[in-house]
């Protein structure tokens, strides 16, 4: 009786460990994909110009998307902070397509460096979060990268997590850095800067850099573990 009871507690720990940081909710490609982090400085061709954040410790991914998972929890209440743009247009904005017919913008370069803007949400199995970036004159709008179709190719954006290193990233805020291409393909990413953020989740995108983000059953699995190695130990005492 001992060695199951042994066996359990070594799963329910197993459990543990690829479960801690799963957020049920989301999961980024990249991650899924088991792609290796970059920094962004080594992505950024030409001059990358933004007070607020240093391209040095930010670490992830060009072309990254954010997903829904399959595990609908309801209601996801994002906060997204401006931080600042290199851009000479001053049309560019950060945009969701949640809402009906075209959506709304929730930020834009005419807003204070600063500016946050909280959005919900709603779950939808498997889909790409509705957001995205453009450059917009009146009702025409270009140079689009949109969450689900972001890529390589400009325009696009990088989707990453500040750190010294890649050791020791913060996973609570994700960073947004978008890259509009210009008059021509510059893969600057500092035409529009932004942080992101899911409630008072500590790892909410559920990111694991050096491997696939685990199933969020597993913690189902785990707790069925550990209800076994209760009810093993209660047998073992009579």
């Amino acid at each position: 009786m001992q060695k199951y009871t042994c066996l359990l507690s070594i799963l329910a720990v197993l459990f543990t460990l690829t479960s801690s940081n799963v957020y049920a909710g989301f999961i980024l490609d990249k991650i899924k994909n088991g792609d290796s982090l970059s920094s962004l400085s080594s992505v950024v061709d030409t001059t990358f110009d933004n007070a607020s954040v240093d391209s040095n410790n930010i670490y992830g991914w060009t072309g990254a998307n954010l997903f829904f998972d399959d595990n609908n929890e309801g209601t996801y209440n994002f906060s997204f902070t401006y931080l600042g743009s290199e851009s000479n247009y001053q049309t560019n904005k950060f945009f969701e397509l949640q809402s009906p017919i075209l959506g709304g913008t929730l930020l834009s370069e005419k807003d204070a460096v600063g500016t946050t803007v909280d959005f919900e949400f709603n779950h939808q199995e498997e889909s790409a979060v509705p957001f995205g970036f453009s450059r917009c004159t009146g009702l025409h709008c270009s140079n689009i990268a949109l969450n689900g179709f972001n890529d390589d190719g400009e325009p696009n954006f990088f989707f990453g997590f500040a750190g010294i290193d890649e050791s020791s990233l913060d996973f609570s805020t994700a960073y947004l850095f978008y890259n509009d291409g210009g008059g021509n393909a510059d893969a600057d990413f500092d035409d529009f800067v932004l942080s992101m953020t899911v409630g008072q989740e500590s790892a909410p995108f559920g990111v694991v850099p050096t491997g696939v983000v685990p199933e969020p059953s597993s913690l189902a699995v785990f707790g069925l573990g550990l209800f076994g190695v209760g009810l093993l130990r209660r047998r073992q005492a009579k």
